[in-house]
């Protein structure tokens, strides 16, 4: 109200400047903690729809364009087209088998042995493994041949797991046809273990038909001061409730006898996990152990709602940015239809009544899914027999 009325803040009396210059102080610090969270996000956002938009013309400058465009489309955006969301679902299959089959592979009961004793894969899990790996191989060749920026393929953080995910297979390979079996190879065979112990990063490729996970990622690298709030908060309270814990226990035989074993019992019931495989016994030791509990409880409740609710601005606009996509490739097939209205008296601004059912039919499916409607490709309607019936389309 003082900036508004357009009063010097040097008139105001001792009683009122101490209060004012407070609650300027407390709001500036707000709006700058606010602006500095959100900054970032909104800085992705347009370099996002940006690189979409270079991406779209870069397609228009080479041969066999809108091939090319409508294919890597189909592989990396599933809401493009029902081949996409097909193709989609067919990677989501192809991973799940694969982690399956793997997770099969470490049954005792589903093991196979050959006649000198030595472990061998089942031949079915090895087939359904070997499909699996010449599609991953399919996928990234087939995104590196269409993708319009070589470099930002390479850099982009989706394709390097698909890169890690079939990487190990060949390398794997490689040993098995050339070197010889594990069991000869000594430290190597266990170096050859750790890269088929890898694919299992290939449950990371769901992030790419995941809007959650993609969100997830995004809320982690944007939530670094607030996660290293966390980890300082535990680091503190887990040295010195452990340095208590050790004090009080350790004459007893219970397992904590030494400081980095109290590190372990403090890191487990700060989390609030609580293994109990060591328990403290005496009255110190339960107390420390108590708060502990509770220290725990409210350090990890505090950076939790503000990762939260980062989680959910990115989901939201994650969601608005597919629905962006899908409203721009409906835009585009509208504008390439030809305009065909015998009818028409030469207004091309007139909606009839059938293009304006469609449309609200297409945003209340965009609506259901949580997106963004975007109303820039309707023309405002002028005819009076429209404007009757339904209401205006507004930006």
């Amino acid at each position: 109200e003082i900036e508004y009325w357009g009063i010097n803040e040097f008139f105001l009396d001792t009683c009122c400047s101490y209060r004012y210059h407070d609650r300027k102080l407390e709001s500036s610090r707000h709006r700058s903690w606010d602006d500095e969270s959100d900054v970032s996000s909104i800085d992705t956002s347009v370099d996002e729809i940006s690189d979409l938009n270079k991406d779209m013309q870069h397609f228009q400058e080479v041969r066999y364009g809108n091939i090319k465009k409508c294919l890597w489309l189909t592989l990396e955006n599933p809401g493009y087209s029902i081949p996409s969301k097909l193709f989609s679902l067919l990677s989501i299959g192809v991973v799940i088998t694969s982690i399956t089959t793997m997770c099969i592979n470490s049954i005792p009961e589903y093991q196979t042995f050959d006649s000198d004793g030595k472990l061998i894969e089942d031949p079915t899990t090895q087939t359904l493994e070997v499909f699996c790996s010449c599609w991953f191989t399919f996928e990234v060749v087939t995104r590196l041949l269409l993708t319009p920026n070589r470099k930002k393929f390479f850099r982009h953080p989706l394709n390097i797991i698909d890169m890690v995910s079939v990487v190990p297979i060949y390398i794997t390979l490689v040993f098995d046809l050339f070197v010889g079996s594990e069991s000869e190879l000594g430290d190597l065979g266990r170096l050859i273990q750790v890269f088929r112990l890898m694919r299992i990063f290939r449950v990371l490729k769901l992030a790419r038909h995941s809007t959650g996970l993609r969100s997830l990622g995004a809320t982690l690298r944007h939530s670094y001061r607030e996660v290293g709030i966390l980890l300082l908060y535990l680091g503190v309270g887990v040295s010195v409730f452990s340095g208590i814990a050790y004090t009080a226990e350790c004459e007893e035989d219970v397992g904590l006898d030494t400081i980095p074993a109290c590190w372990w019992w403090g890191t487990v019931s700060m989390t609030t996990v609580g293994y109990g495989d060591v328990v403290p016994v005496t009255v110190a030791g339960k107390l420390a152990a108590s708060g502990c509990i509770l220290g725990g409880t409210l350090v990890v409740a505090l950076p939790i709602t503000i990762i939260f609710n980062k989680f959910s601005h990115f989901y939201r606009r994650q969601k608005a940015l597919e629905a962006s996509v899908r409203n721009n490739n409906q835009k585009n097939v509208r504008m390439s239809e030809p305009e065909e209205d015998e009818e028409s008296d030469g207004d091309s601004c007139c909606l009839d009544d059938d293009d304006i059912d469609d449309i609200e039919k297409d945003d209340i499916d965009y609506e259901d899914e949580g997106g963004v409607i975007n109303y820039s490709y309707v023309e405002h309607p002028t005819c009076s027999s429209v404007i009757r019936k339904k209401e205006f389309y507004q930006l």
